[in-house]
């Protein structure tokens, strides 16, 4: 009895580690520094698009809330949030005309790929793991 405490006191410390890991996202606010970053890392850059008056992008906060989003994020991408009211001249430089987008950048700043609209967590995770494979 003593023995099985104890492993269901480690598998339940591990599930809480995992999930307060997971928990959120790292996000960064948009500076050139990302890009050396990515270049030393070896990931890409994840660009999210956003607006506070924004209905869908409360939703998409919901996806990325999502353990396996989050640490698809993290572990291989460098997040960056863009609010595109105050940051107007990143937003237009990305094209983000629409709310939410995702726009996926390499280390030279490269547009890989974007993402308009609202995601749910699988579809987002199958989105991600086009690029994550590539790794």
């Amino acid at each position: 009895m003593n023995k099985t405490i104890r492993i269901a006191f480690v598998l339940l410390t591990l599930f809480i580690f995992n999930h307060a890991y997971a928990a959120s996202i790292s996000w960064q606010h948009y500076s050139t520094k990302i890009f050396s970053q990515a270049k030393k890392s070896g990931k890409l850059i994840l660009i999210y698009g956003k607006a506070s008056w924004c209905h869908y992008c409360e939703k998409m906060n919901g996806t990325f809330s999502d353990g396996s989003i989050t640490m698809i994020v993290n572990n291989n991408f460098i997040p960056v949030k863009v609010d595109i009211d105050s940051d107007q001249a990143i937003a237009a430089t990305y094209h983000i005309s629409s709310v939410p987008t995702i726009v996926i950048v390499d280390a030279n700043n490269s547009v890989l790929d974007t993402f308009t609209g609202y995601s749910d967590p699988a579809t987002f995770a199958g989105a991600l793991g086009d690029y994550v494979r590539r790794r």
